[in-house]
């Protein structure tokens, strides 16, 4: 437990961040970490008045930032004297974005999902099921057929997604919008060897990303168009497990009850939700990680 990093004289916080700052100077190889003439002026500014850290002061400041905060509390970073974050946003953001879509739109443009065909190799057929809520509440469902396990799998889906329109309230809400906001609802099968092993749940604030509404996203995936055209600052994700039901057992290939492996992850853009995607993935796949 992080609590047993405390001592007398400094907490939990301040432990784990002078910790950092020591290591990272050590390894840097550069004299940086603390506030001395002589020593690079690499310094951060939290933002005081984000909800996170209300009512805080002193050490408690670096407790809620370390161990409940996220980039959202940082207000101003200088690296070597230079102010590079001013007010939670990068000087350089607006360049530095466009070249990264520069070089995923080239990316996209060399890869495409069916001219890779070597062992394991991701080869996307999407079949989409998309429903508009909110206000008008029209519905567009669009799906081919070789993408489905069986014709019932298909049915399943579709319905599942015009039930789901009652659901947005309760996405709305998760997300801190008004119940009749407009947004986009997609479900997806991706498929590697020709198996299926994703499902993807997805919902669109389409007032974030107004030009979603024009986009055939059973044509395109709906996760390289929004990394293309939707910038964001910070994303939430949560990783979990789950028991399939009928329906999605039967997507994915596999029986009822099976256990699934889930990652929830919600983007956002300065505090404004783009979308929520739940991905489930089918038994046997597995997540590797190096810290």
């Amino acid at each position: 437990m992080p609590s047993i990093l405390a001592t007398e004289k400094a907490s939990t916080g301040r432990e784990l961040y002078d910790g950092a700052v020591r290591g990272g100077a050590q390894a840097a190889g550069r004299g940086t970490g603390t506030i001395e003439a002589g020593d690079w002026a690499d310094l951060v500014a939290l933002d005081i008045t984000a909800v996170d850290l209300e009512g805080r002061q002193g050490d408690e400041l670096l407790d809620s930032y370390i161990l409940a905060g996220d980039d959202r509390t940082i207000r101003d970073v200088w690296s070597a004297g230079r102010h590079l974050v001013q007010a939670g946003r990068h000087v350089n953001r607006e360049p530095i974005a466009s070249r990264y879509r520069q070089a995923m739109g080239s990316l996209k443009g060399r890869l495409r999902p069916n001219s890779i065909r070597s062992p394991g190799a991701t080869s996307r057929r999407n079949c989409c099921a998309g429903s508009m809520s909110g206000n008008g509440r029209r519905a567009i469902y669009c799906r081919t057929k070789p993408t489905w396990p069986s014709s019932s799998a298909a049915r399943a889906t579709v319905n599942r997604a015009m039930r789901e329109l009652a659901a947005a309230g309760l996405i709305t809400s998760h997300l801190g919008l008004e119940r009749d906001t407009q947004m986009l609802h997609l479900t997806a099968m991706h498929f590697a060897d020709n198996h299926p092993f994703l499902h993807e749940d997805r919902w669109i604030h389409l007032a974030a990303v107004p030009e979603a509404r024009k986009v055939d996203f059973a044509a395109v995936s709906a996760n390289e168009w929004l990394i293309l055209n939707a910038p964001c600052s910070a994303s939430d994700i949560a990783l979990s497990a789950k028991n399939a039901d009928r329906a999605l057992g039967e997507l994915l290939g596999t029986e009822e009850g099976a256990a699934l492996f889930v990652v929830d992850r919600i983007t956002w853009d300065k505090g404004v939700p783009i979308t929520s995607v739940r991905l489930s993935y089918a038994p046997g796949y597995r997540m590797n990680a190096r810290i």
